[in-house]
């Protein structure tokens, strides 16, 4: 696999990732209010 394949792939991750992490972060505040 090469680097043009792989970019989309890793962008769509980081911005997964992202999502996660916001989402994890919004929850747990959420539980300690």
């Amino acid at each position: 696999m090469g680097v043009a394949q792989a970019t989309p792939i890793f962008f769509a991750w980081k911005k997964v990732k992202y999502s996660l992490n916001f989402y994890l972060t919004v929850t747990t505040t959420l539980n300690f209010l």
